[in-house]
């Protein structure tokens, strides 16, 4: 038992990590201001102590299965395609479709799990994350000025996609 709860503290530690790198990434992206920038590194060290992994909500957090990630991962994506066809005026409802038979089957996991809260926790700091990484994918994807990399993102984003429709539908006849 000892040794599973000091793997959890590290896995809760990599999690709030690459959460604080998302969050810095983003902000960079952005090109905030000097006084803006301080402000939110200040806020992701503060949140960093108050919630480290040795107490407060990450300290009994659950290990997500490697399906679990995938499926968050698969709704964030799906997230971020939505929220782009709203933007772009699309009127698809195929990835809405997706994404609630993979919100679905995520709630059918988490249901079966004896703490559902902390597990809910940390997958949806993963969802958020994944979500966040196709949204800055779709954006290069789309308006990026060099054409090479352009064509980059949208492979990526075909591979990404097709990883989470071979979840749902599996290996199609005609790829």
């Amino acid at each position: 038992m000892r040794h599973r709860s000091g793997m959890q503290r590290h896995v809760n530690q990599l999690v709030l990590a690459c959460s604080v790198m998302t969050g810095l990434r983003s902000l960079l992206a952005r090109r905030a201001s000097p006084g803006r920038a301080a402000y939110v590194i200040a806020a992701y060290v503060l949140a960093a102590g108050l919630l480290a992994p040795t107490s407060g909500a990450f300290a009994n957090a659950a290990v997500p299965s490697d399906d679990a990630l995938s499926l968050a991962s698969c709704h964030g994506r799906y997230t971020a395609v939505i929220e782009n066809t709203w933007l772009t005026g699309d009127t698809s409802d195929g990835a809405r479709m997706r994404r609630d038979v993979i919100a679905a089957m995520m709630n059918a996991l988490v249901a079966e799990h004896e703490e559902p809260q902390p597990l809910k926790l940390v997958l949806l700091n993963h969802r958020i994350a994944e979500k966040m990484a196709t949204k800055s994918l779709l954006s290069a994807a789309q308006f990026d000025k060099s054409p090479r990399r352009q064509k980059l993102a949208h492979a990526q984003l075909r591979r990404m996609l097709s990883a989470c429709d071979y979840i749902l539908l599996g290996k199609r006849m005609f790829d």
